[in-house]
């Protein structure tokens, strides 16, 4: 892990350097964008009354500057920056250590939003869901279902359908690959076990 973190923290330095930019046009990063806002909201009204009750506080504080369906994209958006870094550091990492790093990401978060906070935890999570495609593991669905409690916490409570969670993840992941590491600041062969050196 202590390899797996150091990676990740020169990695970021690597993306403020410019060297991970978004790749496609700002249009299709907003469309992207909305459509997973779009999504996220229709969650949101289609939730059962109790639990809009419970989470309708923080919906109001999320929505008081920008609409609802943007304010919670913005939880995702505020992550990208370490989705950029994973993009680096996986080329860094050997198995071991990029898996121990995904598994430690790929969790619960109960103990990082409150109760009422429920619909920024399911937005983070749809991020963190990300760090799967960096994975070796055989099922990633079912690993992120039961070891982020998402199975139980909201399929099993129809807080989600599984159609819906399939399209949130979707737009999630189509968000995040808006974003690649710029192949022309490496060239092939440099360091042991790394595909690229910095030219």
């Amino acid at each position: 892990m202590l390899a797996a973190r150091t990676a990740h923290e020169w990695a970021h330095l690597v993306d403020a350097a410019g060297w991970v930019p978004r790749v496609v046009p700002d249009e299709e990063w907003r469309a992207r964008r909305d459509v997973l806002g779009a999504a996220l909201k229709a969650v949101v009204r289609a939730a059962p009354p109790a639990v809009r009750s419970e989470t309708a506080a923080d919906l109001h504080a999320l929505a008081a500057e920008q609409p609802l369906g943007r304010a919670l994209v913005r939880v995702l958006v505020s992550r990208l920056p370490d989705y950029r870094a994973n993009l680096i550091a996986r080329h860094l990492l050997a198995p071991e250590e990029r898996e121990t790093y995904v598994r430690q990401n790929v969790r619960p978060l109960f103990r990082e939003y409150a109760p009422e906070q429920l619909w920024r935890r399911l937005t983070r999570l749809l991020y963190e869901a990300q760090y799967l495609r960096f994975s070796a593991i055989a099922d990633p669905r079912s690993y992120l279902l039961d070891t982020t409690w998402l199975r139980d916490d909201f399929l099993a409570t129809r807080i989600l359908r599984e159609e819906d969670l399939d399209l949130l993840l979707s737009a999630a992941a189509a968000l995040c690959q808006c974003h690649d590491v710029d192949g022309s600041r490496f060239v092939p062969g440099a360091l042991p076990g790394v595909p690229w050196r910095t030219a």
